[in-house]
């Protein structure tokens, strides 16, 4: 009998998903020339000129930006539309099963009505090891500490 739920425990585990090691890259902007298409964007990056296309380092203080090493990684990203308020993006985790990379982002509102409208995204590299076509994102949770 113990070998029987030992079984089960085991192939309930190896039908999970697996979480996967990502990177947050910081410091980037989107290009003046990219227009997102809808609400929401989403990009899979794979090539270093692909990527230079729409993201461009800022330097900030002289601190040098990590630039994504294509050679091992993949760029996964998504962007909303710029508006005026200001929101906090960030990949809570990144999982992955035999089917798809599953992307899971929260989005924060920390700032109504400024007087200024920004880019709302956020860009993360996974091994390339890890990586299959299939990839979405999902939002797990939409914050608003703003008054």
């Amino acid at each position: 009998m113990k070998t029987f739920f030992l079984l089960l425990a085991m192939l309930a585990i190896s039908h999970s998903d697996n979480q996967l090691i990502f990177k947050t890259l910081d410091r980037y902007f989107i290009g003046n020339n990219i227009i997102l298409k809808g609400s929401k964007q989403t990009w899979i990056l794979k090539k270093e000129e692909d990527f230079d296309k729409i993201f461009h380092p800022a330097a900030l203080n002289g601190q040098s930006v990590e630039a994504p090493d294509f050679q091992h990684e993949v760029v996964l990203a998504i962007a909303f539309q710029p508006s005026n308020n200001s929101y906090d993006l960030k990949v809570v985790k990144i999982e992955k099963n035999l089917q798809a990379i599953k992307v899971y982002y929260s989005k924060e509102l920390k700032a109504k009505n400024l007087s200024f409208t920004q880019n709302h995204f956020v860009v993360v590299s996974i091994r390339k090891e890890d990586f299959i076509e299939n990839v979405k994102f999902h939002l797990v949770k939409q914050l608003s500490k703003a008054k």
